[in-house]
């Protein structure tokens, strides 16, 4: 199964509401028919130019399944803010297929020309992508990109060093439990190769020598070591770039405080209706599934919910694949409370 799901529907939207962002759009265009300017090619790139929006565009980058989508809405949902839901993903996987990989290193990129067309078109805020990309058509008004930040949520983490480069975002680094984010694969469907098509022959040899890694088949070994290799090239990616690593954890426990941080890091302004979205999409209690595409969920709930969700040898397989290549996240003992801590990676 493809790891991105239908590339029509946003599975996080029920029916009427998008019937709503319909009306969003028609709304703005009658409002702002300059607004369709940069929904066009050449003249959208030319309108952005002319009328740039505030920079530093702002990136929120994280794995799949990590909570990027909760993350993603909240600040996106800013005054100060001109938000795309996963530009560069959603057009890539449309380009060239959705059996491809989400995220990988830049040399696995099967056409990097086109990957960054679409990252210069996000980070430039010309929206010109699908409904489920622009969430929010009201907010792109011509007239309103001068006092915005573009902001961006993607879940290739494995480029933030040639998107930092070419683009200067802010960088919010999402972080999430191993164990968390393995269950939430499995639940999906995603439990293939997790190796061969996001990391390059050099690399998988390199963390090779380090440990053995696991062979194709065991899909718990793997996403434990997939998710500390990601880590580590992440890591060496950002050192010495201004970034705010945030565990997902973290923001379900304190969501105010924690948003209050990301928003100040961003520059992005913190009203009294982000506050009110926050305390609603962190209290709301909707019919929970492992994998299942939602951000409104009681966030107290959401810390270790994994826990009670995979067996405790499932738990030890990610936990003695992802501690066997030394990550600096969820390395301690307290981290992994429901596995046996008996192995020699502790």
């Amino acid at each position: 199964m493809s790891e991105t799901g239908s590339k029509n529907a946003d599975p996080t939207v029920r029916p009427h509401k998008r019937w709503g962002r319909l009306w969003q759009r028609v709304r703005a265009t009658v409002a702002d028919p300059a607004a369709n300017l940069l929904q066009l090619p050449v003249l959208g790139e030319l309108a952005a130019a002319v009328v740039p929006a505030r920079t530093p565009p702002v990136l929120i980058a994280s794995l799949p399944r990590a909570g990027s989508s909760w993350i993603g809405r909240v600040l996106g949902g800013s005054p100060g803010a001109l938000y795309l839901r996963e530009p560069m993903t959603q057009s890539y996987l449309d380009h060239i297929g959705r059996a491809n990989p989400p995220f990988f290193e830049w040399p696995m990129c099967r056409d990097g020309e086109a990957y960054d067309r679409f990252a210069t078109r996000s980070f430039r805020g010309v929206p010109r992508f699908g409904d489920t990309v622009v969430p929010d058509p009201a907010q792109w008004s011509i007239g309103k990109r001068r006092q915005r930040q573009v902001v961006v949520k993607d879940v290739n983490p494995l480029i933030l060093a040639r998107l930092h480069e070419r683009h200067r975002p802010k960088i919010i680094l999402l972080m999430r439990h191993p164990a968390a984010v393995a269950r939430s694969f499995h639940a999906l469907g995603w439990t293939g190769d997790q190796f061969t098509t996001r990391f390059t022959p050099e690399t998988l040899a390199a963390f090779d020598r380090v440990h053995p890694l696991p062979l194709q088949g065991n899909f718990w070994e793997q996403a434990g070591a997939f998710q500390a290799m990601a880590q580590k090239l992440v890591s060496n990616q950002l050192a010495g770039v201004d970034h705010l690593i945030v565990r997902y954890e973290d923001v379900c426990a304190e969501p105010v405080r924690q948003f209050e941080k990301m928003f100040e890091f961003c520059g992005l302004p913190f009203s009294a209706d982000t506050r009110r979205e926050i305390e609603q999409s962190s209290q709301a209690q909707p019919d929970y599934r492992p994998g299942r595409y939602d951000t409104r969920r009681r966030s107290l709930d959401m810390v270790d919910r994994w826990k009670g969700d995979m067996a405790p040898e499932d738990i030890e397989s990610v936990r003695r694949n992802y501690l066997a290549y030394r990550p600096a996240f969820y390395a301690e003992p307290a981290d992994w409370p429901e596995a046996g801590m008996s192995g020699p990676y502790v």
